[in-house]
Parts: structure tokens; C-alpha cells; sequence
């Protein structure tokens, strides 16, 4: 018999259970290809519908495609209790979920309804039925209805999602920031080198001066009061002679020319810059670089232990140069690069998951098969400055968009964890190469039996007598 009167309750339950969430995922496979351009619904036409002649075996007519949508509604909507439940119903749902799933491919029932349930998931209820009765739309409602199995999953999906969004935003404003620390600091350390090198210049031309000078002088030269007179460096002359008490009359030539005074106007100048550079570096020490309490208490006892007051402060200055370069360098060669490798891989797991979102083509193994992506991310990234510096990328990219293009370390961790894929598959091509490179040559040009056939171990290779 094809009705279920005879079927005992519990038995009925579960089959009428089974029997409502294959329809629920027809009815969503089916408002799935609907609402597509590049899917139609023809196919479905010429399924054979169950009908009462058919039990007694007689022939059935292909039937038209209004015809199986019309009674695939008479499945949802049955004119009487249980008349639905039949074997032969039971075999038409199973055959039009099998024309709707190869017409969405690459999506399928489970990945339609799995989607449904992370785009527009809410907190699993304890009581499926009663708890979202009149709640959710219709879809939704149909997607618990046909995978109830799979509302834990989607929930969790959707608020690790979520997260990801926020975390991955949270960590490009702290590569911004630290990228910012690392180019300021930078800027400042260059123009402290500049400010030296424009110093050290400087100082050249006024020893010049200054040796020219004391060659004119003799060594032997006595004063009135029969003293030796000093000799006063330069630049330090208009300082002894503002010091000196009134009506004092000190045997000192403040300058011979002009050029002198310009020189001497200039080096003041310059040093002033230099101990402005060094204030700048020490507040960037103080204020920016404070999450890096080791390196400043290490400065400060480096500075207690070996500097003194009457110590010079570009001895002192040196010590914080020292300091703040070994940071920058440790930002910009370790943390900058893996923080880039996190951004990458985290865009590209995002990209993946929207492109499977817009396919409808989202299961629950997508989870998993994230997190393994984040950690061969992050491995590729932590591995790819073993094997590649950023010239030789640079050589390897020279033309394509826009002429050369130039890729930093930063670029290359990002371009590793954005493609692990093809970062592995460049390793896997790199130890077949090193495969074949181990391989013994051939003997005259031909392989020999133990390359070619794989010889027995102790048989090697005769030579040919003839």
C-alpha cells in the first residue's frame, strides 16, 4: 500500500521528520535556481509524478514542468493528514533533489541551506519548532528545517567570521602604527646622521683655519708678562671674551675675516639642529617606543653605569642611537613582515569565504580548512625570506603593470601568506629539482639498468664489452 495507515506513531514520526527535511531542501534548492539568471528550472520537466494509476501499472505520461511544481506543492501542502508520505513520493523528492542539485552546481542542497543559516543565522534554539515559529523568514526557516544538525555550525561560522572581520581590521591599524613608528623612527636617526655629516664637514674647514693659524704663530712666542700666550680654538673666542670681566684686556683675535664669523655662525647653527634631533629621538624613544620597556631600562642602566655629568652628551646620545636602531631593525625585519603575512592570509581566507557566500557554496569543513590555511599562512610567510631576498623578486617582476615593480619585505611576507598555495607548490617545484639533481648522471649518454629499471641492491651496472 502506498498510504501510511498502517505505520505505528513513533515509526511515522520519524519518517514524516526525514520526508520534511528532503522537502524543505527542495523548496530551497528550488528558490536557490529561481532566483538566478544562469539556471533554469526546465529540467525538471519530464519526472515521472506518482499517480494512482501508476500502483496498478499502468503506463506513465513525461510529465510537463508545471506539472512537477504543482505536486511537488501538493507534497507541502497535502489535502489530507499523512497522504503525502507515500513510497513513490518519497522516490519523486529524491529524484527532483537530485536534477535541482546538478542543475546549482557547484552548489548543492547542503551548502544552499548551510549558507542560508551563516549569512542569516540566529542563536540556536533548545526547542527548534517552538522557539522559532513565526520568528524567522521563510527561507530560514526552511534551511532549520532541512539540516537542523547543522545550527551549531553555522553559528559558530558566523561569529568566527565576525571576529576575523574585527581582529583582521584591528591588526592593520597596528601594522599602519607600527609601520608609521618604523619610518618616522627612521626619518629621525637620518637626520641625525645628516646633522653629523654636515658637523663633521664643517669641523674639517675650521681645522684647516684653525691649523693655518697656528702655523704663523711661534711655538715659542712669550708674552708681556712673560707667559706663553694660549691659543683659543675659533669658534670659542667670542665666548672668552663675553665672559671676561669688564676692562679685562685678554690677548685674544676674535676673528681675521668675515668668513671666519659666517663659519663660526653656521657650526652654531648646525649644533643647535643636532641637540633639537637628539631631543626629537628622545622623545620618540620615551613616547612611542614604550611598549618596549626592556630596551629603555637597559638604556637608562647603560647610561647611570658609564655616563657621568661632566660626560659628553653625544656619548650619551650614542647610546640611545644604538638602542633605537636595534628596535627599528627588529620591527622592520620580524614584525612588520609577520604582521604582513596575517594581513595576507587573513584578506585571502576572507575573499574565499565571500566568494563561497556569493557561489552559496559554504560547509561546514570550510572552519577547519581556515584555521590549517591561517597556519600554513603564517609558516609560508615565517619561511619565504629562507629562500627569496627582496632584489631578487624586484629582478624576477620587472615588467607587467606599470614598469618595474619593487617588492620589500613587507610585500613579499604579504604576497606569501595572501598565496600560500602557490608558495607551496614553488617549494614542492624546488625539491623536485633538488630530487633531480641528486640523481647519479648517466654512463655515455644513456641511463644506466639501476636508473633506469632500479637495479638490486649490490648489482652495479656492466659496461658494454662488444
Amino acid at each position: 500500500m502506498d498510504d501510511a495507515s498502517g505505520m505505528e506513531p513513533d515509526t511515522y514520526a520519524y519518517d514524516e521528520l526525514v520526508f520534511r527535511q528532503m522537502l524543505d531542501e527542495v523548496y530551497l534548492l528550488l528558490d536557490f535556481i529561481s532566483g538566478r539568471s544562469d539556471r533554469s528550472l526546465a529540467a525538471l520537466a519530464g519526472i515521472r509524478i506518482p499517480t494512482e494509476s501508476a500502483v496498478a501499472g499502468a503506463e506513465e505520461a513525461p510529465s510537463t514542468l508545471d506539472e512537477v511544481i504543482a505536486h511537488i506543492s501538493t507534497l507541502r501542502f497535502p489535502p489530507k493528514q499523512y497522504a503525502a508520505l507515500t513510497p513513490r513520493n518519497a522516490a519523486f523528492l529524491i529524484l527532483v533533489k537530485d536534477r535541482l542539485n546538478r542543475i546549482a552546481g557547484p552548489a548543492n542542497g547542503m551548502t544552499i541551506t548551510y549558507t542560508a543559516m551563516v549569512v542569516g543565522s540566529q542563536p540556536a534554539p533548545e526547542a527548534f519548532e517552538t522557539r522559532h515559529a513565526g520568528r524567522t523568514g521563510p527561507r530560514m526557516s526552511l534551511a532549520f528545517g532541512a539540516y537542523p544538525g547543522l545550527i551549531n555550525s553555522a553559528k559558530k561560522l558566523r561569529w568566527i567570521i565576525w571576529a576575523g572581520i574585527w581582529l583582521l581590521l584591528l591588526l592593520t591599524c597596528v601594522t599602519a602604527y607600527t609601520s608609521g613608528v618604523v619610518a618616522f623612527g627612521r626619518s629621525t636617526l637620518q637626520h641625525i646622521e645628516e646633522v653629523k655629516q654636515e658637523l663633521n664637514d664643517l669641523a674639517g674647514v675650521i681645522g684647516n683655519i684653525e691649523t693655518t693659524q697656528g702655523a704663523r704663530e711661534s711655538p715659542s712666542a712669550v708674552g708681556a708678562s712673560g707667559s706663553r700666550t694660549p691659543f683659543y680654538r675659533l669658534c670659542d673666542r667670542p665666548k672668552l671674551l663675553a665672559a671676561a670681566p669688564p676692562g679685562d684686556l685678554m690677548p685674544v683675535d676674535v676673528f681675521d675675516n668675515p668668513v671666519e664669523r659666517q663659519l663660526c655662525d653656521r657650526w652654531r647653527d648646525i649644533d643647535h639642529r643636532q641637540t633639537l634631533a637628539y631631543q626629537n629621538l628622545d622623545r620618540f624613544e620615551r613616547g612611542v617606543l614604550y611598549v618596549y620597556e626592556l630596551p629603555e631600562v637597559a638604556v637608562r642602566g647603560l647610561r647611570r653605569t658609564f655616563g657621568s655629568e661632566s660626560a659628553k652628551g653625544e656619548e650619551r646620545f650614542d647610546i640611545g642611537e644604538q638602542w633605537v636602531g636595534a628596535i627599528l631593525a627588529s620591527l622592520s625585519n620580524y614584525v612588520l613582515p609577520m604582521c604582513f603575512t596575517l594581513l595576507g592570509t587573513g584578506v585571502s581566507i576572507v575573499r574565499d569565504i565571500y566568494g563561497k557566500v556569493h557561489e552559496h557554496t559554504l560547509s561546514p569543513r570550510d572552519l577547519p580548512l581556515s584555521f590549517g590555511r591561517f597556519a600554513l599562512g603564517m609558516v609560508a610567510g615565517a619561511a619565504i625570506g629562507l629562500f627569496y631576498s627582496p632584489s631578487q623578486v624586484a629582478a624576477a617582476a620587472s615588467s607587467g603593470l606599470s614598469g618595474s615593480i619593487v617588492l620589500s619585505a613587507q610585500g613579499l611576507a604579504f604576497l606569501a601568506g595572501y598565496g600560500v598555495d602557490s608558495v607551496f607548490r614553488v617549494f614542492d617545484a624546488m625539491l623536485r629539482r633538488l630530487e633531480r639533481a641528486a640523481q647519479p648522471a648517466p654512463l655515455n649518454g644513456t641511463a644506466s639498468p639501476a636508473i633506469a629499471g632500479g637495479s638490486k641492491a649490490g648489482n652495479a651496472p656492466v659496461a658494454d664489452r662488444s
